[in-house]
């Protein structure tokens, strides 16, 4: 998945964080452990990929799937496999995916 602008922002937002945590000096440990809780902090906000080896999505469930050599794209699991959403149905086993990400909720659209 690709970043999105706001991934950048908060990214730019730590990295100045960092900077003037280590640019302020001060008690070295203290600044390492800040800096190490806030990049664990922000570590924690990104799902991780799940193998299909691991566990597969509920059937009939759409998800962000990706597999090497390809960009990531949504797929459905169903009782006859995968189907991705610009081919009907994915029949060679090869092109299946063999990561994915549950997708958020959609969102919410006023009537």
């Amino acid at each position: 998945m690709s970043p999105t602008p706001e991934d950048y922002a908060k990214a730019r937002e730590l990295f100045a964080w960092v900077i003037d945590v280590v640019r302020e000096g001060g008690d070295d440990e203290l600044a390492i452990g800040d800096i190490a809780r806030a990049l664990a902090s922000a570590r924690a906000e990104w799902p991780e990929w799940i193998p299909v080896e691991d566990r597969m999505p509920e059937l009939c469930q759409w998800v962000l799937g990706w597999r090497a050599g390809s960009e990531p794209t949504t797929y459905l699991w169903d009782e006859d496999g995968w189907q991705s959403s610009n081919v009907s149905r994915i029949r060679s086993r090869e092109y299946w995916p063999t990561h994915w990400l549950p997708l958020p909720p959609q969102p919410k659209v006023a009537p």
